[in-house]
């Protein structure tokens, strides 16, 4: 698997398949950062995941949070 952001982006080489992911909500969003924040012990952290996302809408770098690659 390849991954690029669409901006600046070129066909690479016509053997590879282009997709384009769609992105993730708040909600999906949340739930991604809380397994990622609890990922040493399985759990979900739920209070750091919303801390973050706060920072990140707050920033205005909350669009770039819609695709986690």
């Amino acid at each position: 698997m390849v991954s690029t952001r669409p901006i600046g982006y070129r066909r690479f080489s016509q053997s590879f398949r282009e997709l384009q992911l769609l992105p993730l909500h708040r909600e999906r969003r949340l739930d991604f950062l809380a397994a990622w924040f609890g990922r040493a012990d399985g759990s979900q952290d739920t209070a750091r995941a919303e801390s973050a996302l706060q920072q990140l809408e707050a920033s205005g770098l909350d669009e770039l949070a819609g695709n986690p690659l």
